[in-house]
């Protein structure tokens, strides 16, 4: 299949005031002002990709009801253009942005069905293969737009910071501050950068399935299932001009890394200026996809279905699954990944194996239908779920890694000495509020004195 994409960008552009409070954003004073601006008249994106694929597959009986079916598939995608080599993300980082995937995939799968004795009441399978994701086009866009020739953005933080007149801007968009700021000599023009890691392959999923069915008769059936997912090679963005260790860290709140100078932090509000953590000053964010990413997912099936009068039927289904990975992310422009981790100081690190943002513990599902009268057919579902991601994370940026959603909150333990009164008044006040999530306790009372990971609630 040939694809001729033609993509113009619009997340960002806009520009974003940043205030602390209420109090300010009534008075118009922001403390920082951030905007992706385009360089050129047109920034669309054109993009031409070639997919193709062969898949071949096999079915016999090796003795009486037991079936064997194979097959394997081979996927090839051929990109016709990429990113632009940036000399000076090469000269201060030592990395290529014109970098391309690798994107040949073999993919074998078999699939083993028993009918026990061929007498259509005792069925087992058992299957397993290896599936390979498609490629994130928008990924590969992402990383043509920014590559330093067509978008520059700017980021300001003190007195540079413009004041806003939102009413003008809705007026007239062009109004709002864009490409005049870069007049200014004091405002620094850096240019964000996306692209691929020389590594960076196609996601591959690794799966397990077995099950067991029962038909008591034809009205009556019973089954078990269990299911096994090894993702491995996901996506996920990582900046790459960002310091390599932190200039600090604080000591009362587990040991967290700081990747900015203590004397650079604002001390009215305690933002901080992810500017002042990179390596070379000469560029912004250099995101980098990698293909570290990978998931851990078990799950366990119940089932039945009852035909209890007609085409009446009941159904149900229990289910208990477990998900872990050390990224949630899932595609989207590339900025959305470090937006959604959650961390306790570096978001490069990507050791740890924690709940996914998928997770769910149970689920129950029933559904059942009225015998159909007058060829009409009443029906009537319920569906529960628990057990899913809980985390409590920090309103602002505590590392200084340009992020402000994804810092792991420090749980002071009030029953500590050492924990300052008003945190310990504050917390005790929450642990006391009969109106406070029952949650948010549970998790506090776990954590207490340590930088808690992701968990589930």
């Amino acid at each position: 299949m040939y694809t001729n994409m033609k993509s113009l960008y619009g997340s960002e552009m806009n520009g974003r005031f940043y205030f602390t409070g209420l109090d300010n954003f009534e008075n118009m004073t922001p403390y920082r002002y951030a905007r992706e601006i385009a360089l050129v008249d047109d920034p669309t994106v054109k993009m031409n990709t070639l997919n193709s694929a062969i898949y071949g597959q096999l079915q016999t009986k090796l003795f009486t009801g037991f079936e064997v079916m194979a097959g394997i598939r081979a996927d090839y995608t051929r990109y016709f253009n990429h990113a632009n080599f940036n000399q000076t993300v090469y000269d201060e980082l030592g990395l290529r942005t014109d970098n391309v995937i690798s994107t040949f995939q073999l993919q074998p799968r078999v699939q083993f069905t028993w009918d026990v004795n061929d007498k259509h009441q005792d069925i087992i399978r058992l299957g397993a293969g290896i599936f390979g994701s498609d490629l994130n086009n928008y990924s590969m866009i992402n990383n043509m737009l920014f590559d330093g020739t067509k978008v520059a953005s700017v980021d300001i933080q003190g007195n540079l910071v413009p004041t806003p007149n939102f009413p003008a801007y809705r007026k007239d968009p062009s109004t709002a501050p864009g490409v005049d700021l870069f007049n200014n000599p004091n405002i620094q023009k850096i240019s964000t950068i996306n692209m691929n890691s020389k590594d960076a392959r196609v996601p591959v999923v690794y799966k397990l399935n077995a099950s067991y069915t029962h038909f008591f008769s034809d009205r009556l059936r019973v089954g078990i299932s269990a299911y096994a997912n090894w993702a491995r090679h996901n996506y996920m963005y990582v900046d790459r001009n960002m310091v390599d260790e932190p200039y600090f860290r604080i000591a009362a709140e587990g040991n967290r890394g700081v990747f900015v100078p203590a004397e650079s932090i604002n001390t009215k509000n305690g933002a901080t200026d992810w500017m002042q953590g990179r390596k070379s000053d000469k560029v912004g964010r250099v995101l980098e996809l990698i293909s570290d990413g990978k998931i851990n997912q078990y799950a366990f099936v119940v089932d039945g279905t009852w035909r209890y009068f007609k085409d009446g039927e009941l159904s149900f289904s229990y289910t208990w699954n477990d998900s872990k990975d050390n990224t949630s992310y899932n595609g989207n422009v590339a900025n959305t990944a470090t937006l959604a981790l959650m961390v306790k100081d570096d978001p490069r690190d990507l050791s740890t194996m924690t709940y996914s943002d998928n997770q769910f513990r149970h689920k129950v599902v029933f559904y059942g239908t009225a015998p159909s009268f007058w060829g009409i057919s009443v029906g009537l579902r319920f569906s529960g779920i628990g057990g899913t991601r809980y985390s409590l994370a920090v309103s602002g940026n505590m590392n200084g890694d340009f992020v402000s959603s994804n810092d792991l909150a420090y749980i002071y333990d009030p029953n500590d000495s050492n924990t300052p009164q008003y945190l310990r008044e504050g917390i005790q006040a929450i642990l006391d509020n009969p109106e406070a999530e029952k949650s948010v306790k549970i998790i506090s009372v776990k954590t207490m004195g340590r930088l808690p990971s992701v968990t589930v609630a």
